[in-house]
């Protein structure tokens, strides 16, 4: 039997991929989080829940960097 997958509120899920409650809140109406479709959550009743495995998910769609500099030595 597979272990229980951990599943988390707005508030413990929003700072796992950066943005406020609220930003991730309003991502659920809009479509967009970030400019790209916001993660995937559960509803279970009237309760939200995110899999904190698909939040790492979509956090790890984005490329991680350490200056505003482009490959050809622009900045962005």
């Amino acid at each position: 039997m597979a272990l229980a997958t951990r599943l988390v509120g707005d508030k413990e899920a929003a700072p796992i991929i950066g943005v406020e409650p609220s930003t991730l809140k309003n991502s659920r109406y809009t479509g967009i989080l970030a400019g790209v479709e916001p993660p995937a959550y559960l509803k279970i009743g009237r309760a939200v829940r995110y899999e904190v495995e698909t939040l790492l998910q979509w956090r790890d769609q984005f490329q991680r960097r350490t200056s505003t500099r482009t490959e050809k030595g622009e900045y962005e």
